[in-house]
């Protein structure tokens, strides 16, 4: 099993708002990986029960570029108020290259005022980046203004059918393609 991103979980709380993408960048490793399944690290909601999208952008001098894949999560409700990982499977997986710069981006469906709070934790130099007001569907490519931010996040695909990490769970959410 090969994965892209950060499967650990992060102890910070990190808000998406309405309609704002965000983003971190992760290098694939030795191997290309075709992710079948993604799952993300979310801590809780406001507003309804948004949705949340997860798409894969392409890597252009160190900003998300080419959109490859994207599914929708149908959060659960409620979330809670301890993080939980929430999954979903691609119908049809990418292939993403290896030693290849990648970006996992979220960004929230839903009303004005919804926001979903995610796991995250401190990172490198301008790994996380923000797209503000970004109307769905994604744009491809990627858009802007762009501004930069020093955090990873519990987020990541990977190439097995997942379910578990370490002893927990993930709950496998609906999927809308």
């Amino acid at each position: 099993m090969s994965y892209l991103g950060d499967r650990a979980e992060e102890g910070l709380t990190t808000n998406i708002n309405h309609q704002q993408k965000m983003a971190w960048k992760f290098t694939t490793g030795l191997t290309a990986i075709s992710p079948t399944f993604a799952a993300v690290q979310v801590k809780s909601t406001v507003g309804g029960a948004p949705n949340l999208t997860l798409a894969i952008y392409t890597d252009n001098a160190g900003a998300p570029n080419a959109l490859v894949a994207n599914s929708t999560l149908t959060l659960p409700t409620p979330v809670g108020s301890a993080h939980k990982w929430v999954g979903v499977r691609f119908t049809t997986s990418p292939t993403l290259t290896a030693n290849t710069t990648y970006w996992l981006c979220l960004q929230v469906e839903g009303a004005p005022g919804d926001r979903i709070g995610i796991a995250t934790a401190a990172g490198a130099v301008n790994q996380q980046c923000n797209s503000l007001a970004d109307p769905l569907p994604l744009s491809d490519p990627y858009g802007g203004p762009l501004t930069y931010g020093n955090f990873t996040a519990s987020v990541f695909v990977e190439d097995d059918a997942g379910g578990v990490i370490g002893s927990r769970m993930i709950e496998s959410v609906d999927i809308r393609i």
